[in-house]
This record gives structure tokens, C-alpha cells and sequence, in this order.
């Protein structure tokens, strides 16, 4: 998997479009939050464990891409629903 398939359109990504992944778990929980779902709501998406979420966004946890790009296309998901 290379980064381009990491490539998001929101505030996951640096400049670039690719995801900063020194800081990806402070950055799930700030779109987490943008969006207004709850971790439980992103857990189910994505078929993870709510600790997993917590353990990212805490810093605990270092995510595989397959993860970030799970958990991406669940954020983006609940955005457009949203908005």
C-alpha cells in the first residue's frame, strides 16, 4: 500500500494531502470531534474495538495504514452524513 491511497481531503493530511503519521492519533480525535461522533460510532464502522480508537487517538497505539485508512473513510463518512 503506498501513501497515495492514505490521501484525504480533510484535516488528517499535511499540506500535500498525506497523512502526518507522527501525529495521526491527536488528529483522528480532533475530526473525531469536528465531525461529532462518538468513538464508540467510529469503533462499529470500522469494525476495531472502541480501546483501539482510544489507544490511537491517545497515542498509545501506532495504527497500521489499513487502519488510518479505515478509520479515514468512516470519518469521511460520517462528515458528509452530517453536513
Amino acid at each position: 500500500m503506498d501513501d497515495k491511497e492514505n490521501s484525504v481531503k480533510c484535516s488528517l493530511c499535511d499540506g500535500v494531502g498525506y497523512l502526518v503519521e507522527d501525529k495521526i492519533g491527536r488528529q483522528i480525535l480532533s475530526e473525531r470531534k469536528r465531525i461529532g461522533v462518538s468513538q464508540r460510532e467510529i469503533a462499529k464502522e470500522c469494525g476495531i474495538s472502541t480501546a483501539t480508537v482510544s489507544n490511537i487517538e491517545k497515542g498509545y497505539a501506532k495504527p497500521r495504514k489499513p487502519t488510518v485508512t479505515v478509520i479515514k473513510m468512516a470519518l469521511e463518512k460520517f462528515d458528509l452524513q452530517r453536513s
